[in-house]
Protein backbone atom coordinates (compact mmCIF):
# COMPACT_ATOMS: atom_id res chain seq x y z
CA UNK A 1 0.00 0.00 0.00
CA UNK A 2 2.80 2.39 0.95
CA UNK A 3 4.71 1.46 -2.20
CA UNK A 4 1.63 2.20 -4.35
CA UNK A 5 1.12 5.58 -2.60
CA UNK A 6 4.75 6.53 -3.26
CA UNK A 7 4.38 5.52 -6.87
CA UNK A 8 1.24 7.66 -7.29
CA UNK A 9 2.97 10.63 -5.62
CA UNK A 10 6.02 10.22 -7.87
CA UNK A 11 3.87 10.12 -11.01
CA UNK A 12 1.84 13.14 -9.83
CA UNK A 13 5.03 15.08 -9.09
CA UNK A 14 6.50 14.19 -12.46
CA UNK A 15 3.34 15.33 -14.25
CA UNK A 16 3.35 18.60 -12.28
CA UNK A 17 7.00 19.22 -13.15
CA UNK A 18 6.29 18.44 -16.81
CA UNK A 19 3.42 20.95 -16.80
CA UNK A 20 5.69 23.64 -15.39
CA UNK A 21 8.38 22.93 -17.99
CA UNK A 22 5.86 22.96 -20.85
CA UNK A 23 4.34 26.21 -19.58
CA UNK A 24 7.78 27.79 -19.38
CA UNK A 25 8.62 26.70 -22.90
CA UNK A 26 5.34 28.13 -24.17
CA UNK A 27 6.13 31.48 -22.55
CA UNK A 28 9.60 31.56 -24.07
CA UNK A 29 8.25 30.70 -27.52
CA UNK A 30 5.25 33.02 -27.69
CA UNK A 31 6.26 35.99 -25.52
CA UNK A 32 8.89 38.57 -26.48
CA UNK A 33 9.79 38.94 -22.79
CA UNK A 34 8.48 35.99 -20.72
CA UNK A 35 9.71 37.39 -17.40
CA UNK A 36 7.93 40.70 -18.07
CA UNK A 37 4.59 38.89 -18.28
CA UNK A 38 4.93 38.12 -14.60
CA UNK A 39 6.71 41.26 -13.37
CA UNK A 40 5.10 44.01 -15.45
CA UNK A 41 1.85 45.91 -15.22
CA UNK A 42 -0.02 46.40 -18.51
CA UNK A 43 -2.51 49.17 -19.19
CA UNK A 44 -4.53 49.34 -22.42
CA UNK A 45 -6.36 52.38 -23.75
CA UNK A 46 -8.74 52.26 -26.75
CA UNK A 47 -9.47 55.47 -28.67
CA UNK A 48 -12.44 55.29 -31.09
CA UNK A 49 -12.05 57.45 -34.19
CA UNK A 50 -14.64 59.55 -36.08
CA UNK A 51 -14.39 57.45 -39.25
CA UNK A 52 -16.24 54.68 -37.32
CA UNK A 53 -14.06 51.98 -38.89
CA UNK A 54 -10.77 52.56 -37.08
CA UNK A 55 -9.46 52.88 -33.57
CA UNK A 56 -6.16 53.50 -31.86
CA UNK A 57 -4.95 51.15 -29.17
CA UNK A 58 -2.28 52.35 -26.75
CA UNK A 59 -0.50 49.95 -24.42
CA UNK A 60 1.74 51.01 -21.56
CA UNK A 61 3.88 48.41 -19.79
CA UNK A 62 5.45 49.28 -16.45
CA UNK A 63 7.95 46.91 -14.87
CA UNK A 64 8.84 46.71 -11.19
CA UNK A 65 11.75 49.16 -11.54
CA UNK A 66 9.28 51.81 -12.71
CA UNK A 67 10.54 52.04 -16.29
CA UNK A 68 7.88 52.09 -18.99
CA UNK A 69 7.45 50.98 -22.59
CA UNK A 70 4.65 52.26 -24.79
CA UNK A 71 3.10 50.82 -27.93
CA UNK A 72 0.52 52.13 -30.40
CA UNK A 73 -1.57 50.28 -33.00
CA UNK A 74 -4.00 51.51 -35.63
CA UNK A 75 -6.72 48.87 -35.93
CA UNK A 76 -9.53 48.20 -38.40
CA UNK A 77 -12.09 45.47 -37.75
CA UNK A 78 -10.05 44.52 -34.71
CA UNK A 79 -6.91 43.85 -36.78
CA UNK A 80 -3.73 45.95 -36.50
CA UNK A 81 -2.99 47.84 -39.74
CA UNK A 82 0.19 49.48 -38.48
CA UNK A 83 1.79 49.31 -35.05
CA UNK A 84 5.01 50.41 -33.39
CA UNK A 85 6.67 51.18 -30.09
CA UNK A 86 6.66 54.82 -28.98
CA UNK A 87 9.38 57.02 -27.56
CA UNK A 88 9.69 57.13 -23.78
CA UNK A 89 7.47 59.72 -22.13
CA UNK A 90 9.25 62.69 -20.56
CA UNK A 91 6.99 62.29 -17.53
CA UNK A 92 4.70 59.32 -16.91
CA UNK A 93 2.11 61.66 -15.38
CA UNK A 94 1.85 63.95 -18.42
CA UNK A 95 -1.49 63.92 -20.21
CA UNK A 96 -1.66 63.24 -23.95
CA UNK A 97 -4.18 65.22 -26.01
CA UNK A 98 -5.79 63.46 -28.99
CA UNK A 99 -7.14 65.42 -31.98
CA UNK A 100 -8.63 64.70 -35.41
CA UNK A 101 -7.53 66.41 -38.63
CA UNK A 102 -9.91 66.11 -41.57
CA UNK A 103 -8.64 65.08 -45.00
CA UNK A 104 -7.78 67.84 -47.46
CA UNK A 105 -6.25 68.16 -50.92
CA UNK A 106 -3.21 69.94 -49.49
CA UNK A 107 -2.37 67.62 -46.62
CA UNK A 108 -4.01 64.29 -47.45
CA UNK A 109 -5.26 62.44 -44.43
CA UNK A 110 -7.32 62.22 -42.33
CA UNK A 111 -4.85 62.19 -39.46
CA UNK A 112 -4.91 61.65 -35.72
CA UNK A 113 -2.49 63.72 -33.65
CA UNK A 114 -1.34 62.71 -30.16
CA UNK A 115 0.46 65.48 -28.36
CA UNK A 116 2.21 65.58 -25.00
CA UNK A 117 4.95 67.76 -23.49
CA UNK A 118 7.63 65.26 -24.49
CA UNK A 119 6.65 64.95 -28.17
CA UNK A 120 4.06 64.65 -30.90
CA UNK A 121 2.78 61.61 -32.81
CA UNK A 122 0.92 61.79 -36.12
CA UNK A 123 -1.06 58.84 -37.49
CA UNK A 124 -1.96 58.73 -41.21
CA UNK A 125 -5.14 56.69 -41.66
CA UNK A 126 -5.21 56.49 -45.49
CA UNK A 127 -1.57 55.56 -46.10
CA UNK A 128 -1.11 53.83 -42.74
CA UNK A 129 1.90 55.30 -41.00
CA UNK A 130 2.87 56.47 -37.53
CA UNK A 131 5.53 59.17 -37.23
CA UNK A 132 6.99 61.43 -34.58
CA UNK A 133 6.98 65.11 -35.49
CA UNK A 134 9.79 67.32 -34.22
CA UNK A 135 9.05 71.03 -34.53
CA UNK A 136 12.23 72.96 -35.35
CA UNK A 137 13.15 76.48 -36.50
CA UNK A 138 13.71 75.18 -40.05
CA UNK A 139 10.44 73.26 -40.21
CA UNK A 140 9.00 69.95 -39.06
CA UNK A 141 11.20 66.87 -39.03
CA UNK A 142 9.55 63.46 -39.16
CA UNK A 143 11.29 60.62 -37.35
CA UNK A 144 10.54 57.14 -36.14
CA UNK A 145 7.92 56.95 -33.35
CA UNK A 146 10.59 55.27 -31.24
CA UNK A 147 12.65 58.46 -31.49
CA UNK A 148 15.44 57.28 -33.79
CA UNK A 149 15.68 59.02 -37.17
CA UNK A 150 14.94 57.21 -40.44
CA UNK A 151 16.21 57.84 -43.94
CA UNK A 152 14.32 59.77 -46.60
CA UNK A 153 13.87 63.47 -47.33
CA UNK A 154 11.66 65.78 -49.37
CA UNK A 155 12.64 69.28 -50.49
CA UNK A 156 9.59 71.50 -50.65
CA UNK A 157 8.91 74.40 -53.05
CA UNK A 158 10.30 76.85 -50.48
CA UNK A 159 13.45 74.70 -50.11
CA UNK A 160 12.31 73.42 -46.72
CA UNK A 161 13.78 69.99 -46.06
CA UNK A 162 11.44 67.47 -44.40
CA UNK A 163 12.88 64.16 -43.27
CA UNK A 164 10.16 61.56 -43.71
CA UNK A 165 9.34 58.10 -42.42
CA UNK A 166 6.52 56.94 -44.66
CA UNK A 167 4.05 59.79 -44.24
CA UNK A 168 2.33 60.47 -47.58
CA UNK A 169 2.23 64.02 -48.88
CA UNK A 170 4.46 67.03 -48.46
CA UNK A 171 2.49 69.21 -46.08
CA UNK A 172 1.52 68.35 -42.54
CA UNK A 173 -1.92 69.20 -41.17
CA UNK A 174 -2.04 72.63 -39.56
CA UNK A 175 -3.89 73.96 -36.56
CA UNK A 176 -4.96 72.09 -33.48
CA UNK A 177 -7.57 69.92 -35.21
CA UNK A 178 -10.80 68.75 -33.60
CA UNK A 179 -10.29 67.55 -30.01
CA UNK A 180 -11.20 63.91 -29.39
CA UNK A 181 -10.07 63.62 -25.78
CA UNK A 182 -7.15 63.04 -23.44
CA UNK A 183 -5.12 60.04 -22.31
CA UNK A 184 -4.17 60.57 -18.68
CA UNK A 185 -4.12 59.05 -15.22
CA UNK A 186 -7.56 58.85 -13.66
CA UNK A 187 -8.31 59.36 -9.95
CA UNK A 188 -7.16 55.79 -9.26
CA UNK A 189 -3.85 56.29 -11.05
CA UNK A 190 -4.93 54.14 -14.02
CA UNK A 191 -4.08 55.15 -17.59
CA UNK A 192 -7.37 55.95 -19.35
CA UNK A 193 -8.92 57.86 -22.26
CA UNK A 194 -11.46 60.58 -21.58
CA UNK A 195 -13.48 61.52 -24.65
CA UNK A 196 -14.65 65.08 -25.28
CA UNK A 197 -16.86 63.98 -28.18
CA UNK A 198 -20.56 64.03 -27.23
CA UNK A 199 -22.22 60.61 -27.24
CA UNK A 200 -24.61 59.95 -30.14
CA UNK A 201 -26.90 58.13 -27.76
CA UNK A 202 -29.53 59.80 -25.61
Amino acid sequence: MIRRTRKVLAITGALGLLSLVMGGLALVQFADDPLALVLEKRERVVIPLPDSTSRLVLVRRTIMSGSQRRHIALERAGQPIVETDLFEAANAKDAMTVSWHEASLETGGPYVRLNEPGGEILVDLVNPAVVRVLRTAVGPILTSPKGDARVGAIIGPDNTVIVTDGLAGLHLPTGTGRPLGRVELDENGVWSFTSVVPSSQG
